[in-house]
């Protein structure tokens, strides 16, 4: 892709590549609040078919929370670097992975290995 194909993609994507503190906030706390009442009925419910249901939401619900904490990461929800920071912490902890250590090797494979430099994949991580 030619570096005026990249320009216009951008341009055009632009609008809706735009963090909203607002609109993140409530899915953050939307999918907060669902992940521990799920985690709830799994915990105190009697009937084991809803153990069992609240145990697999629970497991979905681990991976939206897994996309928010991603983005957060990449500081690229909300336009506060420090509200980020939080909520990638925060998200990171239900699937119990450590948000420092998680920001080094994500970003170390993601910008060495994903980008394109003339059509083939750059893999300088493996080179020696």
């Amino acid at each position: 892709m030619s570096n005026l194909n990249i320009k216009r993609l951008r341009v055009a994507v632009a609008e809706y590549a735009k963090p909203s503190t607002n609109i993140v906030l409530i899915i953050f706390t939307t999918d907060i609040i669902v992940y521990i009442s799920v985690i709830a009925g799994a915990v105190f419910l009697e009937n084991i078919f809803s153990r069992i249901a609240c145990s697999l939401l629970a497991g979905l619900q681990i991976s939206l929370l897994f996309v928010v904490a991603h983005d957060a990461a990449h500081d690229s929800i909300t336009s506060s670097r420090t509200l980020n920071r939080v909520i990638a912490r925060i998200c990171f902890l239900p699937f119990l992975h450590n948000y420092s250590l998680w920001l080094i090797a994500h970003n170390r494979l993601h910008y060495q290995l994903t980008n394109l430099k003339g059509g083939k994949l750059m893999v300088t991580a493996f080179k020696k």
